[in-house]
């Protein structure tokens, strides 16, 4: 028995609508498994949290403790050069006059005391596909009346991997209002 025109159109479209509706479901499935994590602080200071670490052939080795002076004197140590290029971007022609950019800490010992506890905290709470992430604002007001605050913010992760500990900075910002 041959089928009409007609209800071969019919069942064609309803097998799009129903593919249709398929990739829409996996589409937003895939969309909103959004990336697990749990806060361990979050205040005006910053954040601390536990991440999953998107490259999956990192199997960290947490969980690991490890004391919160260790970690403030780590954190003690990271710096930066501050190039403070400025609108002429002359750094080259400049470290040869003045020499290289001097280093700055990355972290205030105020921002290390509030860091550093709450580090060895995620630490000992991550799971192997997890890294601590952590946000430290701090605002300083204008040395006087006619400067506007600033705001700073530092973002960042770090986990432990074999023998070594690594901190990532994201993001290093200054805001001045």
């Amino acid at each position: 028995m041959a089928t009409s025109p007609k209800h071969s159109a019919g069942k064609l479209s309803c097998s799009r609508s129903l593919l249709l509706v398929l990739f829409c479901l996996v589409g937003t499935a895939c969309g909103t498994t959004a990336q697990t994590g749990k806060i361990i602080f979050d205040d005006p200071r910053g954040t601390v949290s536990l991440k999953t670490i998107s490259d999956r052939s990192i199997q960290a080795n947490h969980p690991i403790n490890l004391e919160p002076a260790l970690l403030a004197q780590l954190l003690k140590g990271v710096e930066i050069q501050d190039q403070d290029l400025g609108h002429n971007h002359v750094a080259g022609f400049q470290s040869v006059v003045i020499g290289p950019y001097p280093s700055v800490p990355v972290f205030s010992d105020d921002q290390i005391s509030f860091l550093a506890p709450l580090l060895a905290e995620g630490l000992r709470t991550a799971a192997a596909d997890q890294s601590v992430a952590y946000r430290v604002v701090t605002t300083r007001e204008g040395a006087n009346r006619f400067q506007s605050p600033t705001t700073e913010t530092t973002t960042g992760s770090l986990y432990a991997y074999g023998r070594q500990l690594y901190v990532i900075l994201s993001n290093i910002a200054t805001t001045r209002w």
